[in-house]
């Protein structure tokens, strides 16, 4: 028995050798059917593709069919009931073995039969896929109802799978070949249209031969008119000398409306109209004449393309086939629409060189009264067509001279500027017609020197294949304005240079308030200390003028503060502590800090601000300076006895603090100033006022780094001011009231006596530290630089130490790691410096320091510090005893 498997293989190895020898679809269809009646014994078999418009079924090749069932086959409608039409339409095969199968898919009435011999037996039916997407059917038709065994069935579909295959290589290969066909027309018709000539009536000639010879029997070719509203016919062709002379007379005269012409709408739209067969509708649209042409010669098949240029359409190309030639197709219309391009470049290039011929003379005419150089410069070839006269009274040349240059004006370019001409030239590949391109470079005069020139080009034509051929460019001397604007440049450069001098002079400034304030602090320090000293001995002697030193160095910690305040606002260095608060809150510290200067000059105070429920985010510090500067200049700026109020409540998202006065005012020339960095009002000779000008350029600063904004009113002089700042509101309304503060330090004589170490180069502020100490009972030693600090340190084992910063030799840092290694834990170091920012607070921590104060320091904070130091060191030296 022979083996099966075997024998099936076999088959599929002839079919895979037959189909690769197969190259066109109607070879394929062959090898399909054929092979495939005589593996599977069948009696018909058919191969059928859908049509291009998908409507219908096309027979590929058949096996078995008499003519009038071919015929049947030629254009199946998809609509048909038919096991091929089924299988397309399902995607999937259809194996009949059985009438009853038949009958039960088509039912027993002939009329619902399938008008094929498969009715007559058993049948297959397989689905050709490309993709997911079924195109055709391969189908088999039996004498009989026989059995379909698997293996049949297998090869079937492997029959339908190869085929499918080979269906895609041929299409791929037909399309390969179309492509070099279209190719080969369209190389040949650039050269043809590009043929040397100058006459418009030949190249349209040359269009219409070439298109009717490469894509039809017959064509026209019509232009539009100056106003674009109709086509008329500029050239024809066709194949037979009779057709050509008629198709002459038909179009003679003719016009074609581009608002109702065949082709009106795709003219508007720039698309090409296919038509694969000319109907008694299409022939209605056409003009009697030519109606006559076609019915006459048997036109049935119709292409129509816009001829455009960068999108702009100047006619039309009209191209048709006669019988019995088949109808157009999609790669006819490509072909067509290639041509059509070819052709309409090669128009304009005609029309520019016709337009050059008639207005050579006039541009010349032009050029010569014109003081600047005009020409046309030819971008391939490099060298000048045309030069005006005037080019003698630039460069002192003659346009011979200019055209005798091997390549014209890029000859003199300046060897410095040539690259970047040659560079800017590329440009003009990717310009619009119309676009003007500037050039600026330095020419050789005929006198050895060079002049600066300026150059303006646009495209004046192009090839065929669009690459630019000519530029029009215009060429003026331009040294005079090169030399004027080079001065400028050194002026400009000059005023930047004073700029940068101006700022380097003000960061110098900035540097030197910065500098001084915390150079003021350091005599201020032993000032305050001085004064405690004379307050803590007692005694009525000097009160008074004790009074008015206390007050006065007061009133210079202020003004020393406003100018480290303005130095880091200008430098950028101000760190705002962000938290909610109650604005009430920062008002009342407000009203303690300018509480001297309201009461010394005996205003009345009123203030409406509620305690709770004005929330804001904001330094509480900050917000209390801004409004304690306000208030201050409110008392410093009305006379005793005045009026100062103090108003805050929510407006809205905001919150608004109003400060008001009934003092002098600001007068309408200062107000839009009076935030401006040292910027007073009218003052009388004494200076009663007081001040550097600073505290309110600091509001506006902090108000504004808040978020918020400030602003003053004035009805003027005399009518004393308003100040009203407004920050945004936080969400919360209210704030849970903050924890009741902690007891009073215990005074300073029930405090046991401690041994302190102090380290300062100011030796009044060192010595009158420790006199205060002494004063107080504490064990104090001084030193005026680090080396003296570290053996006064080993000498008195202090338990608290105060270190300067800013010390000679060895700084305040330096020598916080060195007495730490000798003292250990047991000492606590407190850093004593004129810098008080988050930076300087993180060095000192860095360093071993345990507090932090800026100058100038009070003696009441000194001692306190002294106490709870000297308290937590007897803590750990019990938490370390044994």
């Amino acid at each position: 028995m022979p083996d099966l498997a075997a024998t099936w293989t076999e088959k599929l190895l002839d079919v895979t050798s037959a189909f690769s020898r197969a190259r066109t679809a109607h070879e394929v269809g062959a090898v399909a059917v054929a092979l495939g009646v005589e593996a599977l014994g069948a009696s018909t078999s058919v191969l059928a593709l859908r049509s291009r418009d998908g409507a219908h079924l096309e027979l590929i090749a058949s096996a078995g069919l008499a003519e009038e069932e071919r015929q049947q086959f030629a254009r199946l409608s998809l609509e048909v009931r038919h096991p091929g039409t089924d299988a397309l339409r399902e995607g999937r095969p259809i194996f009949l073995e059985t009438q009853a199968e038949t009958s039960a898919r088509y039912g027993q009435a002939e009329e619902a039969k399938p008008s094929s011999p498969h009715r007559e037996g058993s049948c297959i039916a397989v689905p050709i896929l490309s993709g997911d997407r079924a195109i055709g059917f391969l189908g088999f038709g039996f004498r009989a109802f026989v059995p379909l065994p698997g293996a049949q069935r297998s090869f079937a579909l492997a029959l339908a799978a190869q085929g499918t295959q080979a269906l895609e290589r041929a299409r791929l290969l037909d399309a390969e070949q179309q492509a070099r066909r279209r190719l080969k027309v369209l190389v040949d018709a650039a050269e043809a249209f590009s043929a040397p000539s100058l006459s418009m009536a030949a190249v349209l000639d040359a269009i219409a031969r070439k298109v009717t010879a490469a894509a039809g029997d017959a064509s026209v070719l019509r232009l539009l008119t100056p106003d674009g509203a109709w086509l008329e016919p500029k050239a024809w062709w066709a194949n037979d000398p009779a057709a050509r002379r008629e198709l002459g007379r038909a179009v003679a005269g003719e016009r074609e409306s581009t608002l109702s012409g065949l082709a009106a709408g795709h003219l508007r739209a720039g698309e090409a109209l296919l038509i694969p067969a000319v109907d008694e509708q299409v022939l209605a649209r056409v003009s009697e004449p030519l109606r006559g042409w076609m019915v006459r010669h048997g036109l049935h098949t119709l292409i129509m393309v816009p001829l455009q240029l960068k999108g702009r359409c100047i006619g039309m190309l009209s191209v048709g086939r006669l019988q019995p030639h088949e109808p157009y197709t999609d790669e006819d219309r490509m072909l067509v629409e290639g041509l059509a391009a070819r052709g309409a470049a090669a128009i304009e290039k005609t029309r520019l060189y016709e337009e050059v011929v008639r207005s050579q003379r006039l541009f010349e005419g032009i050029a010569e009264a014109s003081p600047d150089v005009l020409y046309l410069y030819d971008l391939r070839r490099r060298r000048n067509v045309f030069v005006s006269q005037s080019v003698e009274q630039v460069l002192g040349r003659s346009p011979r001279d200019i055209g005798a240059l091997s390549e014209g004006f890029m000859t003199l370019v300046h060897p410095e500027d040539l690259a970047r001409l040659v560079q800017e030239q590329r440009r003009f590949s990717a310009v619009a017609d119309g676009d003007m391109l500037e050039h600026q470079y330095r020419m050789r005069h005929a006198d050895g020197s060079y002049r600066w020139v300026r150059s303006r080009d646009r495209i004046f034509s192009r090839t065929p294949t669009g690459e630019v051929e000519l530029v029009l460019g215009v060429v003026r001397d331009v040294s005079e304005q090169v030399r004027a604007a080079q001065e400028r440049e050194e002026l400009l450069a000059r005023e930047q240079q004073a700029r940068r001098e101006a700022e380097t002079a003000s960061r110098a400034k900035d540097e030197f308030l910065a500098m001084l304030g915390h150079e003021l602090r350091n005599p201020l320090s032993p000032m305050i200390t001085a004064l405690d000293l004379m307050r803590l001995r007692g005694g009525d002697a000097f009160g008074r003028e004790r009074t008015i030193i206390e007050r006065q160095v007061q009133h210079l910690v202020r003004l020393v503060d406003d100018l480290l305040d303005i130095s880091r606002i200008t430098r950028g260095k101000v760190e705002l502590k962000r938290r909610a608060l109650e604005l009430g809150d920062a008002v009342s510290a407000a009203i303690e800090m300018a509480s001297p200067l309201l009461e010394t000059r005996r205003h009345r105070l009123e203030v409406e601000v509620p305690r709770r429920g004005l929330v804001v985010e904001g330094d509480p510090d900050r917000l209390a300076q801004v409004v304690a500067n306000l208030l201050t200049n409110a008392a410093k700026y009305t006379e005793p006895g005045g009026v100062v109020s103090v108003r805050a409540a929510r407006e809205g998202g905001e919150a608004v603090v109003r400060v008001r006065d009934s003092g002098m005012g600001i007068p309408p020339d200062l107000l839009p100033h009076v935030f401006d960095l040292f910027v007073q009002g009218h003052r009388a000779l004494d200076r009663s006022q007081g001040g550097l000008g600073l505290g309110l350029a600091i509001v506006r600063s902090m108000v504004e780094m808040h978020g918020g904004r400030v602003s003053a009113d004035s009805s003027g002089s005399g009518r004393g001011s308003e100040f009203v700042v407004r920050l945004p509101a936080a969400r919360v309304t209210s704030l849970t009231p903050a924890l009741p503060p902690r007891p009073p330090v215990a005074p300073l004589g029930l405090v046991r006596a401690r041994r302190v170490l102090v380290v300062d180069d100011n030796q009044d502020a060192a010595d009158a530290l420790v006199e205060a100490l002494s004063t107080q009972g504490h064990l104090a030693t001084v030193a005026y630089d680090g080396p003296s600090g570290l053996e006064a340190a080993a000498r008195a084992r202090p338990e608290v130490a105060f270190l300067d910063i800013g010390l000679p030799v060895m700084d305040g840092y330096e020598l916080a790691r060195r007495l730490r290694e000798v003292l250990g834990s047991g000492v606590k170091l407190v850093a004593l410096t004129g810098y008080g920012q988050d930076r300087d607070r993180a060095l000192s921590r860095a360093a071993g320091f345990d507090e932090h104060l800026v100058k100038p320091v009070e003696l009441d904070q000194i001692m306190a510090v002294v106490s709870a130091l000297g308290r937590a060191a007897i803590e750990a030296s019990g938490a370390a005893s044994p």
